[in-house]
This record gives C-alpha cells, sequence and structure tokens, in this order.
C-alpha cells in the first residue's frame, strides 16, 4: 500500500494477487512484522539523547556510531521466557557501530540496545505511532508483535514527516448528489518524536537504502533521495519513502528471520 506521508491520504492499496482466488485484504491483515520494526528501537535510544540522558553502559550520548555488541546472548534465563534470539545466518560481528547494526539488520545488537533503552520504552513509542500490539519484550525489538501493512503505514508517517504522525484515511467527504457537504473528515496528526529524533533515525534507514539490506533499489537504478527497512518474519516486509510517497509491501515467502 502506498500513502501521501504529509497528509496521510492512501493513494493505493493491493489486499492481494487475485480476488477470485482468495477474498482475503492482505492490507488490513495482522501478521508479525520483523525487522522493519527495527529503526522503532534507534529512534527511542535517539530520544533519549534527545533528553540528554547517557544509556546504561555508555559514556556519551547515544549517536550513530555507539558501539553496540552483536553477539548471541540469553534474555530471562533460567525462566519459563528464557529467549536466545540468532543472527541471520547465525552469523555475529562483535562490536558494531549503531549504524552497522541498522544496516545490515543484526538482531542481536538490536536488541542489546532496546535493553539499554528499555523495552517498555520502546514498546511505548510504537504504540504511540500505531503498532498497537508490541509489548515490552526482547523479542519485540525485533518485530515479534502483530500488525497490519495498514497500520505499519501511519506508523511509518513518524519519520517520514519530522515525527507528525498521521491516521491513513481513504475518504475525505461525504457530499449529496448535488455536492452538498455531508461530512468532511480531517485526518488525526499528533507529534510523537522530536523532529530531530526523526531526522536521525531518518538517516540511519537512508543508509540501510544505500548500503545496506535495501541495497538493491540503488542496484536496480533507483536513485531519488530515500530510507527505508527491510523485514522478514516467516514472510517479507519492506518500508519505504521518498520526499512524496510512502510505502509498504509484505508478500508471502518461506525464507529465514532476519
Amino acid at each position: 500500500m502506498a500513502l501521501n506521508p504529509h497528509t496521510g491520504q492512501v493513494l493505493a492499496l493491493v489486499g492481494g494477487r487475485s480476488y477470485g482466488v482468495s477474498q482475503l485484504n492482505h492490507a488490513v491483515a495482522k501478521r508479525p512484522t520483523g525487522s522493519i520494526f527495527k529503526p522503532f528501537v534507534y529512534a527511542s535510544a535517539f530520544a533519549t539523547a534527545a533528553e540528554g540522558t547517557i544509556l546504561p553502559g555508555q559514556t556519551k550520548l547515544f549517536s550513530p556510531l555507539t558501539i553496540l555488541k552483536d553477539e548471541q546472548a540469553t534474555y530471562g534465563a533460567g525462566t519459563e521466557y528464557e529467549y536466545t534470539p540468532k543472527n541471520f545466518e547465525n552469523e555475529y560481528f562483535g562490536q558494531v557501530t549503531a549504524r552497522e547494526a541498522l544496516q545490515h539488520s543484526l538482531n542481536n545488537a538490536t536488541i542489546s540496545l532496546a535493553s539499554m533503552v528499555g523495552f517498555d520504552r520502546v514498546a511505548e513509542l510504537a504504540r504511540e505511532a500505531g503498532v498497537k500490539s508490541a509489548r515490552g519484550t526482547p523479542a519485540m525489538a525485533i518485530g515479534a508483535y502483530d500488525a497490519t501493512p495498514l497500520e505499519m503505514a501511519g506508523a511509518y508517517t513518524v519519520f517520514a514527516n519530522g515525527g507528525m504522525r498521521l491516521e491513513p484515511w481513504m475518504l475525505a467527504s461525504v457530499r449529496t448528489t448535488t455536492g452538498d457537504v455531508i461530512t468532511d473528515y480531517s485526518p488525526d496528526s499528533k507529534q510523537i518524536l522530536d523532529p530531530r529524533v526523526a531526522y536521525l533515525t531518518v538517516s540511519l534507514m537512508e543508509n540501510v537504502i544505500d548500503h545496506g539490506t535495501g541495497a538493491v533499489v540503488r542496484a536496480r537504478g533507483f536513485l531519488a533521495p530515500a530510507a527505508g527497512k527491510t523485514g522478514t518474519s516467516h514472510d517479507a516486509w519492506f518500508a519505504g519513502f521518498t520526499s512524496n510517497l510512502l510505502c509498504i509491501v509484505w508478500w508471502a515467502t518461506m525464507i529465514t528471520p532476519m
């Protein structure tokens, strides 16, 4: 689905390949968001820097050059909630910058950052942006909770619109046959992030497109300024935007999570 990131107007919505084969509208069907959730972790970290708060274990405010640990770790050890996440292809890079961690979509580095920020704080930001199912757990940081493509489009307006969230909308007005207005609808909006935080998070997502897991966009000849994030759970996602268009894509596949 595609929308105008500055108005929230839905410009296109495709719910499936063939209505004759399946009447399920996938654009409003919930599924784990995978790694397109990760920018909310980094935005939460930038928000702490904007407040002047130094994260635990760090000596400076969070920045794209903050060093994160990309190594396998266990959360909730010895409990029924024990969780040991893995990276894509079980590959680990040790110490990496935050920019590199998002660029390569490193699960363990991202969860490590979320633990420093506070899982509950990350979840709170995500819920304010529109990912209502998010809860403060380690798995949340890599997109374990469900959302629809429509909800994720609304959530990403936070990044594409300087921290302002716009509710996606399809209906602008209801009028009589003679053109008289019965009801006009105006989109709901709310400032979720400091514009500086949105700007810095978008900078990381631009790097994803230019040099990271989304670089195929450049390889295929798309040269306009853009930002985005790839994501997979059991299926595949892509979230991306330019200055005037925001697009969320989900498609069914069977590939390893990243």
